[in-house]
């Protein structure tokens, strides 16, 4: 797990999201709906359409994890 995301040789592509406030990021293992204040941390990003890509990390010791990166998306359909 030590190399981390420098180790993903592949992204899987989401969806695209506008973003125009802070973005709350908070452990998967709890519902966000259930989250209190304290349990969150919100990042502020530049409001703009990102793509979401998605990556699972896995180590030889059994532990792993799901990471996200928001791409700028600079062309996009109106449908958004």
């Amino acid at each position: 797990m030590r190399e981390g995301i420098g180790s993903v040789g592949m992204w899987d592509e989401g969806p695209i999201v506008r973003v125009n406030g802070p973005l709350a990021i908070f452990d998967a293992a709890l519902p966000g709906i259930e989250a209190s204040t304290d349990e969150l941390l919100f990042v502020e990003i530049e409001p703009t359409a990102y793509r979401v890509r998605t990556a699972d990390i896995e180590s030889d010791t059994g532990t792993c994890a799901r990471v996200h990166r928001l791409d700028p998306v600079t062309e996009i359909s109106t449908a958004i």
